[in-house]
């Protein structure tokens, strides 16, 4: 009996307990639907982005559970547990367990949580990303082993979802929250446009200013550099810039100053603009000057410049001073000392030469005055001429030394003297100086009576104003020449010396007689006929035909014919 008695009594316990445990189930599991309600409208978004976060985290391997589930699986785990307990448990251990059971649920609710890194507080609302849950860790008895691995298993997962950040439960909140925030601080400072530090690339390739790839002229460490529209930096290229100049930049992407290679050829650019420079004659960065023409290439051969003409080597396309070239037409021309292209008279070679002021040509075979004033002869060779030379049908001497013309002088010319008159052309020359000096005389005299030739014939005429009768020339003529003769033909034979005919040389007089027949009887020396004789058998005379140049023979077919020198020559 006693037995029943403690039976009955153990039993009655039983069931005061298990009513116990019922109703605090019950109490705990209303105060927490009451919590959910109350906290319904604030956490709506936070539950949903937590059960998408969740379920697109192929890491974790639990299906989402919502908070319904959990009140089951806690309800389970209280009849699991107290229908495998073969042993008695006190009031306490009841509770214990009722404790263990309701923790466990706020635990996979916190799991659930923190999967997605948020909790939300009760009374304000605000989501936190990382939620302390040291509080929540479930306490575990030897009679309630599997509930606490599930347990266990919960909080890893929370514990996992959390960045597994905390060791220290205390301070878990805490830290959670300070990385958060530094976190999103850090986030806030990354740029969001591409924005990159200022200088050169590694490579040197390109340039960032203001945390911007550069494009364009830029100026860059004291000088400038272009960048195409890829930003890529431009080199031994001829660009245009954004400002619509044309700049040259070099192999080492540098803007180009002075002479620099181009496209085959030879550029240059001022050092202050950077321009290129058109027409002009400058500087080269190591000393030498140079020619630019006006599509500003270098220039090459005959090129113009400030009013006249230079020549630039093909090869080494310096100035070419004091030398004849040929020009890319073909064309030859003289440059002098200072690199002009030459005019008039211009030394080179050891003589001199004359280029024609207009046309900067040669000039060969001509008689031409200089930029002095002297006049000089060039010959077919274009050389200046020395010595006797032959131009337009008479001689001229020019001397060795001066090159000018010898005029009104005697020359001693290999052993033969030469008379030359005052317009320097050749009058006469002989062995002797006397013949000499009546060479010149009668050549004078020739020159005179030749102005004459085609006038008519005036008897008793002996002046151009009243015309000429064959003495009266002749009387004027040598009257010219400095030679005083008698008016009439007769008195003029015997004025002079009489000669032979093969002994006549060019200024002697030509005497015909008894050109007259009027039926009287004339002396057969008495002349009535006289010409001048030019040498070679002709005459120069006045007759009916007029003034005329003819054959000595043809006159004195008809007449005797005597020849005279003239005695004071």
């Amino acid at each position: 009996m006693k037995f029943n008695k403690v039976v009955k009594k153990r039993f009655k316990l039983y069931k005061s307990g298990k009513t116990w445990v019922v109703a605090a189930t019950v109490f705990f599991a209303l105060a927490g639907i009451s919590g959910l309600a109350v906290h319904a409208d604030n956490t709506t978004a936070s539950s949903d982005i937590a059960k998408q976060t969740v379920v697109a985290n192929p890491t974790n391997n639990e299906s989402p559970v919502t908070s319904g589930d959990d009140t089951k699986q806690a309800d389970s785990s209280v009849k699991t547990d107290n229908g495998n307990n073969s042993s008695a448990t006190s009031s306490d251990d009841s509770k214990s367990n009722g404790t263990v059971n309701h923790d466990a649920d706020k635990s996979t609710t916190d799991s659930d949580a923190g999967t997605t890194g948020q909790s939300t507080d009760s009374s304000t609302g605000k989501v936190d990303n990382n939620t302390d849950n040291s509080n929540s860790n479930p306490a575990k008895t030897d009679n309630n082993k599997q509930d606490s691995a599930d347990a266990d298993k919960n909080k890893t997962n929370s514990d996992a979802n959390s960045n597994n950040v905390n060791k220290d439960n205390g301070t878990n909140a805490n830290n959670s929250t300070a990385k958060s925030e530094d976190s999103n601080k850090q986030s806030s400072d990354v740029p969001t446009d591409n924005v990159l530090p200022d200088g050169w690339n590694a490579d040197h390739t390109q340039y960032v200013k203001d945390g911007k790839l550069v494009t364009g002229v830029q100026s860059i460490d004291g000088t400038y550099y272009d960048f195409d529209n890829n930003h890529n930096i431009v080199k031994d290229d001829y660009v245009e810039s954004q400002w619509g100049t044309w700049y040259m930049f070099g192999n080492d992407g540098k803007i180009a100053t002075k002479v620099t290679p181009w496209s085959g050829t030879y550029y240059y650019f001022d050092p202050l603009t950077y321009l290129r420079v058109d027409n002009n004659y400058v500087q080269s960065q190591w000393g030498d000057w140079y020619m630019f023409g006006n599509d500003g290439k270098i220039a090459t051969k005959v090129t113009p410049w400030s009013g006249t003409y230079y020549y630039f080597d093909p090869l080494t396309y310096l100035r070419v001073d004091n030398n004849y070239v040929q020009s890319h037409w073909g064309d030859w021309y003289m440059f002098g000392n200072d690199g002009i292209i030459a005019t008039k008279v211009t030394p080179w070679s050891g003589t001199h030469y004359s280029c024609d002021p207009l046309t900067y040509l040669r000039v060969d075979y001509n008689y031409v005055q200089s930029h002095w004033g002297d006049w000089y002869m060039f010959g077919n060779d274009g050389r200046i001429v020395s010595g006797l030379t032959e131009w337009y049908g008479a001689t001229y001497d020019f001397d060795p030394s001066t090159y000018l013309k010898v005029t009104n002088t005697v020359e001693n010319i290999n052993g033969y003297y030469y008379y030359f008159d005052d317009s320097g052309r050749l009058v006469s020359w002989a062995q002797y100086p006397s013949d000499l000096i009546a060479d010149a005389k009668a050549t004078l005299a020739i020159q005179t009576a030749s102005q004459f030739l085609g006038q008519g014939y005036v008897q008793g005429g002996n002046n151009p104003q009243t015309g000429f009768d064959c003495s009266g020339l002749v009387q004027y003529a040598y009257g010219v020449a400095g030679v005083q003769l008698p008016r009439l033909s007769e008195q003029q034979y015997y004025a002079t010396m009489p000669i032979d005919g093969s002994q006549a040389r060019r200024g002697d007089l030509v005497f015909f007689s008894r050109t007259y027949n009027d039926g009287s009887n004339f002396d057969p020396k008495s002349m009535t006929q006289v010409g001048i004789y030019l040498g070679n058998g002709k005459m120069l005379d006045a007759q009916g035909n007029g003034i005329v140049v003819e054959n000595v023979s043809d006159f004195g077919q008809s007449y005797p014919t005597y020849y005279g020198r003239v005695l004071n020559f």
